[in-house]
């Protein structure tokens, strides 16, 4: 077993946590793919330090992992360039990650109250807004337009965002 290596599984059981329990991390943009990205990084935190947004943190096993709590990624490119393990890597064909905005049940609107925020903080217009059953607008993503930016994920107020990665498979890459 590599040295970055770890049994999530067996740690969420001495925790008492189910598997369901524990959503995977999201990793920093250009993740190659979570096997390589935690074979690959040591785990230095310079790219925490480059990040100008803050978003990175130490995560599970002293790996970076994104805080969309903290904001947003705007694609900067400095936790790339700070990256000396090749844990991060920019392929010419690979977008900076695999997420995409999903909007829970709970969303305001889909409860009769008004609200867009979402779709005002949307800078590439993925989120659009849809009149409901209700006679008000509801929140709508096209995730060919969404970057997974997290912009709309701190500025919602009943927490219905959340950001889901797709993971490339690994002959994706070779």
């Amino acid at each position: 077993m590599n040295r970055n290596t770890f049994d999530r599984s067996r740690r969420n059981f001495i925790l008492g946590q189910s598997r369901q329990a524990s959503s995977p991390p999201i990793r920093p943009p250009w993740s190659y793919n979570e096997q390589h990205f935690l074979d690959c990084c040591s785990q230095c935190q310079q790219c925490l330090d480059a990040c100008p947004g803050n978003i990175l943190i130490k995560g599970e096993g002293g790996f970076p992992a994104v805080d969309f709590n903290k904001g947003e990624c705007t694609f900067c490119e400095a936790c790339l360039k700070a990256c000396n393990d090749d844990a991060l890597l920019k392929l010419s064909s690979q977008k900076p990650w695999q997420l995409k905005a999903s909007i829970k049940p709970e969303c305001l609107t889909f409860k009769g109250i008004a609200c867009q925020t979402c779709v005002d903080m949307c800078g590439t217009r993925a989120m659009t807004s849809l009149f409901n059953p209700q006679g008000i607008t509801s929140p709508r993503i096209d995730t060919d337009l969404c970057t997974g930016c997290g912009a709309c994920f701190q500025v919602c107020p009943s927490g219905s965002i959340e950001m889901i990665t797709l993971q490339p498979a690994e002959s994706d890459h070779e």
